[in-house]
């Protein structure tokens, strides 16, 4: 039942998509169905797509308020576009394969409210109908063993609704204040991805705060092993090694974890030449390494009651690390400074 409240504000929610047939018909049918009053939000589609992703949005029309632009532009453009022709107090972002809670608008402005906060964002989840090897990507993104104290609260309902850093928010679920979002000059498109980063640490150092909400839900389609999850989180570590050089703030300590996981596996043939004292080292970094992971996949296997998942998360969890230390080299030594 949609809330009537003739003093809520105007809300526009941007999304960029590029061939997304797949997935777009999902996510406007969850922004169809929200509790917020149908006359005070909108949707503005920034599309390059070649696919059928235009017959799709326009099958919206009638149900949902949809502005469309073509541009052939980078996620960071296109999203810095779509604010720019907005016309809201506020302006929601989510991505093209999300689903939105019912509530996910009306919990964010009844948030939005207090003058003080600049940003709010919520958990994405892992949909119930995500095939297997999807799953077990959100598998990986929820548990400790795999996104450690830095993504936990972006891939799990945790807590309550609190003020957050940086780190908790992401950007297939975050609705911000638009004066805010100008004054900060939007995104940098040679971020990507990653760039919400750099938007919430200049949000913060402008003195607003970011909030997170458990209860702003959206669920987010995951990439499936192996390939598609292994070259989604190379990219997240690239765009969060870019960023870092972007801005200093950007680094933590704990990012130093799977880049030296990442040199330890490459050295290890070479270290294991030398005497009994490295080749030791070697072995017990291997044993202590395989024994967590062994735990963390028999648990999930337990409380998932599938034992076919042991022996992909173990597999997973370990090329996962990999590649997102190697994905943060990258983007630290070679990735793209304004």
């Amino acid at each position: 039942m949609q809330q009537k409240n003739d003093t809520l504000p105007l809300v526009d929610i941007v999304i960029p998509t590029k061939n997304s047939e797949e997935t777009l018909e999902d996510c406007l049918s969850s922004l169809s169905n929200q509790t917020y009053p149908k006359d005070k939000y909108r949707v503005i589609i920034v599309d390059d797509s070649t696919d059928n992703t235009l017959i799709i949005t326009y099958s919206f029309k009638e149900t949902l308020n949809i502005e469309v632009v073509n541009a052939t532009l980078g996620p960071s453009d296109k999203r810095n576009l779509g604010v720019n022709l907005s016309q809201g107090e506020y302006i929601a972002f989510i991505d093209s394969d999300c689903l939105a809670d019912p509530n996910w608008l009306l919990t964010a402005v009844e948030c939005l409210k207090d003058a003080s906060i600049g940003a709010i964002g919520g958990p994405n989840l892992t949909p119930l109908d995500d095939s297997l090897l999807a799953k077990c990507s959100g598998y990986i993104f929820s548990s400790f063993f795999g996104t450690g104290p830095l993504g936990q609260a972006r891939y799990v309902c945790k807590g309550i609704v609190r003020e957050v850093q940086k780190n908790d928010l992401i950007l297939c679920n975050v609705v911000l204040k638009k004066a805010v979002y100008q004054k900060v000059g939007g995104f940098d498109p040679t971020l990507y991805p990653g760039e919400e980063i750099n938007l919430f640490s200049k949000i913060s150092d402008i003195g607003y705060k970011l909030l997170y909400s458990p209860d702003m839900i959206v669920y987010h389609k995951r990439r499936p092993l192996f390939s598609p999850h292994l070259k989604q989180i190379f990219g997240y570590g690239k765009g969060r090694g870019q960023a870092v050089r972007q801005r200093e703030d950007a680094f933590s300590y704990l990012l130093l974890i799977p880049i030296l996981f990442s040199l330890a596996v490459i050295a290890s043939p070479f270290l294991l030449l030398f005497d009994s004292f490295f080749r030791y080292l070697v072995y017990a970094g291997i044993i202590t390494y395989l024994i967590i992971d062994i735990l963390f996949s028999i648990k999930i296997t337990i409380e998932e009651k599938k034992v076919i998942i042991f022996p992909l998360l173990l597999i997973s969890f370990f090329l996962h690390h990999l590649l997102y230390g190697f994905g943060l080299l990258s983007g630290l030594f070679f990735g793209k400074k304004s």
